[in-house]
């Protein structure tokens, strides 16, 4: 994980400890955890029991600016944090494990495009009309295998229409 988000989650993390019932909570105090930590919470066990996953976000964050054409999508200004990216920290949910052991289905739905996960890869399925594949999909990302459907389709440009 980039330090600048690392470092921008422990500020997050200080603030929401901070807050917690107008006192300070980063100093242990009786009856409390000595450090709070975000967590899964039921997202595990939710996931665990569905037979389709849909995850939505946004392809990159900090800072991307999007605008709407003659219903196209426009990247003003690119994020400055990949999502997609080869190696992660923690894995709080193991989507392609579960996809090939327990025969889960599994979707990434972000602005420009959509994924369909299978247990070795990304399947690019789906693409927001005024987004280059390559350049604005692909070369964007650093994660693992990524492959175009043969199929591939547009969005629907109703869904940029301003």
């Amino acid at each position: 994980m980039p330090r600048a988000v690392v470092r921008r989650l422990k500020q997050r993390q200080r603030g929401a400890r901070a807050h917690l019932n107008g006192r300070d909570r980063r100093e242990p105090h009786e009856g409390s955890p000595a450090e709070l930590r975000p967590g899964a919470g039921g997202f595990i066990d939710i996931a665990h029991n569905a037979r389709q996953l849909v995850f939505t976000g946004t392809f990159t964050t900090g800072g991307l600016q999007i605008g709407f054409d003659d219903g196209k999508l426009r990247i003003v200004k690119e994020g400055k944090i990949r999502k997609f990216v080869p190696k992660v920290e923690q894995i709080t949910y193991p989507v392609r494990r579960n996809i090939r052991e327990r025969g889960q289905k599994a979707m990434l739905i972000t602005e420009r495009a959509v994924f369909d996960v299978t247990g070795d890869d990304l399947v690019l399925i789906e693409v927001a009309p005024g987004i280059d594949v390559r350049t604005q999909v692909l070369e964007s990302m650093a994660a693992g295998k990524v492959r175009v459907a043969d199929d591939l389709t547009t969005m629907d440009a109703s869904l940029f229409a301003q």
